[in-house]
């Protein structure tokens, strides 16, 4: 049966309602969480080899360290100007490096290292932020899934992402976030009227349209106590995300590795809390 808490509920009961319902999913939500840490691991691993591979080859060529390369890398990011960066961006998207040959060969190192690693940096970036947002929209099926096996929420996965991204450009596009200088004002409105969107769209009921109208009605004339549950929301993350960096750094006095899984761990770990309170909230003002 479904975890339904009951209406209307107060901040305090919001939260310990959230806890419960991470509670009672406790087993898949460790082990979600546990692989979505492992694929984040992997591709920063991977990337980062990557780097090293691209370190070791122009320190060759240069006849540098790696401390030396990135002494000269911070010294020319110093003296970094717009046409240096118009420059970066254009030869990232070349094949070569196109370098200034009146540079000394150390600064020439220095701006290869930078066009070479660059392509690699923004791949990072996007595969973990796609792994980030599978991870939100994971959560909140799992949150919503009631008596639903783990297997069949997976199931619904792939489909649910490509919802949940239609979602949230309809969502902006509903809020008038895109319009310029008036639109995120009207959007400070807007955005915690469609804020219960995700958590109704997985319920696997209604639409993407649907769900934004859906909450719509439910916040209708609850604008002030959707806001406080939303702060007290980024409050608890944030207290949390201290927390966490306090445990990390004294980890990384031990081991850099072992830290920065941990830290996966609990920046999924907030994830989950985060979609998990946000299907609390949705249930309570069906």
């Amino acid at each position: 049966m479904a975890h339904r808490p009951p209406k209307n509920l107060s901040l305090r009961q919001l939260v310990s309602g959230t806890f419960s319902l991470l509670a009672a999913k406790r087993c898949p939500l460790a082990l979600s969480i546990l692989s979505f840490a492992l694929l984040s691991a992997v591709v920063g691993v991977a990337v980062q080899q990557r780097i090293h591979s691209i370190e070791d080859d122009i320190s060759a060529s240069a006849g540098l360290t790696w401390e030396q390369l990135h002494e000269h890398v911070d010294e020319r990011l110093q003296i970094f100007t717009e046409a240096d960066a118009r420059q970066l961006i254009r030869q990232m998207f070349v094949r070569g490096a196109l370098l200034n040959q009146e540079q000394n060969i150390p600064s020439r190192a220095a701006f290869d290292f930078m066009v070479r690693i660059g392509p690699w940096l923004l791949f990072s970036f996007a595969l973990h932020t796609l792994i980030l947002f599978v991870s939100y929209v994971f959560f909140v099926l799992l949150a919503v899934a009631g008596s639903e096996s783990p297997y069949d929420t997976v199931r619904r996965l792939p489909l649910m992402v490509l919802k949940m991204a239609g979602l949230w450009m309809w969502s902006m596009v509903r809020s008038l976030l895109w319009i310029p200088f008036l639109g995120p004002l009207i959007a400070i409105y807007m955005i915690p009227r469609v804020a219960l969107g995700p958590a109704i769209l997985a319920g696997g009921r209604i639409g993407i349209v649907h769900s934004v109208r859906e909450s719509m009605r439910r916040t209708r004339g609850r604008w002030v106590s959707i806001v406080l549950s939303l702060v007290v929301s980024c409050l608890l993350c944030i207290s949390f995300l201290w927390f966490s960096m306090v445990i990390v750094a004294l980890l990384a006095l031990f081991s850099t590795k072992v830290s920065f899984f941990v830290w996966l761990l609990l920046m999924f770990f907030l994830a989950a809390f985060q979609m998990f309170f946000l299907a609390t909230l949705a249930a309570s003002m069906e």
